[in-house]
């Protein structure tokens, strides 16, 4: 299944896959023709926003500290692409609740379906915005404290031709233990070639309590 398909199937939802889902992962599955006899195989929706002529995103970023997280607990990927025909400037930015100042907020000039991916290792409440063109910010997708568990996880943004955003988030269904962390941070960020990472130190609950 292309993007196009996996966004139109499954909008602004959470899906819940059965089991594993890496990154860049995919099964493939055989596409019969009408007479009934197998045909060439296909990408099926967990192979998400990488398939097509780009196996790596143009740019990464990790956002929090990896190695702070449970023993069990795996960060959340966010991929935003363009699937366009054209070549577009797409701005990302991660907002935490309640705050005006963007956790982290970067550029990327991204030709046709050309995408880049965030490791988000904060669990907490994040929106999501892109913009387009140099238009203004707009929220594509929020995550959720929950996100960052045992689970593997992805919101994948899609910008569409006419410039308009959509957005799916899938998760394995593993049942994960009920005590996630919720930290909000202050940013220290290092850059090593084109992988990027945003340190946070934990300083208290997004929702209003202490860790």
């Amino acid at each position: 299944m292309d993007r196009r398909q996996f966004v139109a199937g499954a909008a602004s939802g959470i899906v819940l896959l059965a089991g594993c889902l890496g990154s860049g992962g995919s099964t493939d599955e055989a596409t019969p023709r009408p007479d009934g006899s197998p045909g060439s195989s296909r990408r099926t929706a967990t192979s998400g926003p990488v398939d097509g002529p780009y196996d790596e995103p143009a740019a990464t970023a990790t956002v929090g500290d990896p190695s702070a997280l449970g023993e069990n607990d795996r960060p959340h990927s966010i991929v935003v692409w363009n699937d366009a025909p054209q070549a577009r400037t797409i701005g990302v930015r991660l907002v935490g609740a309640g705050g005006d100042e963007p956790v982290i907020q970067r550029r990327y000039d991204l030709g046709s379906d050309g995408y880049v991916e965030w490791s988000l290792a904060l669990a907490g409440y994040f929106a999501i915005e892109v913009a387009v063109d140099g238009r203004a910010f707009e929220t594509a997708a929020e995550t959720d404290p929950s996100f960052v568990d045992c689970n593997g996880s992805s919101t994948f943004v899609q910008v569409t031709a006419s410039g308009d955003l959509a957005s799916t988030t899938v998760s394995t269904a593993a049942a994960c233990p009920a005590d996630v962390p919720n930290r909000t941070v202050g940013p220290e960020v290092t850059t090593a070639g084109d992988r990027e990472r945003v340190e946070r130190r934990a300083v208290g609950s997004l929702a209003g309590g202490t860790t």
